[in-house]
């Protein structure tokens, strides 16, 4: 029988087959330091950031991918995508398994 944290990574490639938008490379601020290509992602536009009593919606652009492809992000890295360059602000989201970063659209 399969155990638990098996199930949980079936679950997760399952996940990302059905929502996936495509797959990016990702670029760190280090010059050299060697870019990661082919993260399968899940791309949110227009981020909603919760305020004062609030809920903004703004440019953002939220990026999520699976841990296991991809450890860490950091501001000033970059993620290609198709012909979009989508510039780290920062990490909202890590949960060990999952990871989302909002990111800035860059022309």
């Amino acid at each position: 029988m399969a155990g638990f944290g098996e199930l949980v990574d079936d679950l997760d490639t399952l996940v990302m087959k059905s929502l996936s938008d495509g797959a990016v490379t990702y670029r760190p601020p280090q010059i050299g330091a060697g870019e990661k290509k082919g993260i399968p992602v899940i791309i949110d536009r227009n981020l909603e950031v919760a305020g004062a009593g609030e809920v903004f919606q703004t440019s953002l652009v939220g990026v999520t991918w699976r841990c296991a492809c991809l450890k860490s992000v950091e501001a000033g890295g970059v993620f290609l995508f198709g012909s979009e360059r989508l510039l780290v602000q920062r990490v909202i989201a890590d949960d060990g398994d999952w990871m989302t970063a909002a990111c800035m659209v860059q022309s």
